[in-house]
């Protein structure tokens, strides 16, 4: 019998390769890039026909909502499907990833996602919106609803966003290259063909 210790679990009867550094940020930038013109395009109609605060919303929980059901299905995104890697529950490998594991992966990203959505109550401003009609438009669009936000949601956004930065940054340490979500989650990213 072959045992890989990986930390503190075995995974018995296989040997896994993790997902390299430049592999999971790739992902990311696949994901984002292909996410980009969907929001993009809905900020534009938004901006330009609708002036619904339902979609602005709508196009804060695209990316979110997009990882989570994407992992928590199939256990990877478009972008880690296409770079060769998935996310893999490390205390139970031979099960599939589920919604609630998930959830839990994305644990930094929830109070950024809440601070967004709250933000969203304090900027949007159909009035402003009506405005918008060429790039300087919406330049001077952007810096008044940037006055609208109180400076404590600011901190609170710059505050969250540092905490999932150092979360990031745990894939510094250790073998199994696991940001502090993937340990809180008991995740880990392998390639997707066994070694």
């Amino acid at each position: 019998m072959n045992n890989t210790i990986l930390d503190d679990y075995i995974i018995a009867d296989q040997e896994y390769q993790y997902a390299s550094l430049g592999a999971r940020f790739g992902a990311a930038i696949l994901d984002s890039f292909l996410l980009f013109f969907i929001i993009i395009f809905l900020t534009y109609i938004n901006l330009t026909r609708l002036y619904s605060p339902i979609i602005e919303l709508i196009t804060t929980l695209i990316f979110p909502v997009y990882k989570v059901l994407m992992e928590g299905i199939f256990g990877y995104t478009l972008g880690k499907k296409a770079l060769g890697f998935k996310i893999m529950k490390l205390n139970a490998p031979t099960t599939k990833m589920d919604i609630s594991t998930a959830l839990i992966r994305y644990i930094f990203g929830w109070p950024g996602l809440l601070i967004s959505a709250i933000s969203i109550y304090y900027t949007f401003d159909v009035n402003l919106m009506m405005q918008v009609f060429d790039w300087e438009s919406y330049t001077a669009y952007t810096e008044k609803i940037d006055k609208k936000i109180p400076p404590m949601l600011s901190l609170a956004q710059i505050v969250a966003s540092l905490a999932y930065f150092i979360a990031i940054c745990f894939i510094f340490e250790g073998m199994t290259r696991q940001t502090l979500y993937d340990r809180i989650a008991k995740t880990i990213c392998v390639k997707n063909e066994i070694a």
